[in-house]
């Protein structure tokens, strides 16, 4: 279908909901106005996010069946981008982000309960993005979905610890994190004080520890921010296990699995 103000705005919708570092957005055809937003869009983002159009039409060669072809509407332009970007170029841009995370993975991988996989083993930066570097992601499979512990670093200058719930059924989802609210008051007082997202237009929700931070900060504050995401993502755990144990009977009660 041709592009639409409505789907512009959910495109926007869902990107601030998940804090997205890319947002593709496909269609059958791109009306000027919107090209014309997506450019403006790139030009005013240097390294938090990047917008595509994408276009999309069938082809057929010969008696075969029809395939997808795909062209791009607008996206982009790192060169320009890469001029923007004066203090610190990709390349040292990324070595910072992984002298931060290395000894902080190592300290928690001392942990045997702990199994850390990171997004990427060496996280690929680029120029206008920077995603892939700035956060760590530490998944527990538990029934009825999927919990993440997430680190990272935002680019509103804060360093932010999370407890994701984010299995495949967003109701679901929505029920747990609703239960959990009811234990706020022993969560802060075990974690101290966070910030409930439930994100009525994403399928997941969260529980977010926050402070301010940036890859830029002295060394002595980054060490600070380091010794900080490890006191909270060692403690979310412990904290977390009796009132996810507590939401996922009240939400399947003949669930056998359990949180640990």
């Amino acid at each position: 279908n041709q592009t639409d103000h409505t789907h512009l705005g959910q495109a926007l919708t869902y990107a601030a909901g998940l804090e997205a570092g890319t947002v593709v957005w496909i269609a059958t055809e791109f009306r000027d106005e919107h090209r014309a937003a997506l450019d403006w869009l790139n030009r005013m983002t240097i390294e938090d996010v990047d917008f595509f159009g994408i276009r999309i039409s069938a082809v057929r060669i010969g008696n075969s069946q029809p395939a997808a072809q795909f062209t791009v509407a607008a996206a982009p332009n790192h060169w320009s981008q890469q001029l923007k970007i004066t203090e610190t170029p990709p390349n040292q841009r990324e070595e910072q982000y992984l002298a931060f995370w290395e000894p902080l993975l190592t300290r928690l991988n001392e942990q045997s309960e702990w199994t850390i996989s990171t997004k990427n083993k060496r996280p690929h930066y680029s120029a206008g993005s920077g995603m892939d570097a700035r956060f760590v992601r530490i998944i527990l499979s538990l029934n009825p979905g999927t919990f993440a512990r997430t680190m990272r670093f935002t680019g509103n200058r804060e360093a932010r610890v999370e407890w994701n719930i984010q299995g495949e059924d967003r109701d679901k989802n929505k029920e747990i994190f609703d239960k959990l609210t009811t234990q706020e008051a022993g969560i802060h007082a075990a974690m101290g004080e966070l910030r409930w997202e439930r994100l009525e237009d994403a399928r997941m929700s969260r529980l977010a520890a926050v402070r301010p931070g940036s890859i830029d900060a002295p060394p002595e504050e980054l060490d600070a921010i380091r010794d900080w995401m490890y006191d909270r993502m060692t403690k979310f755990p412990g904290v977390m296990a009796e009132q996810i144990q507590k939401a996922l009977q009240d939400a399947e009660p003949d669930g056998e699995e359990t949180a640990s």
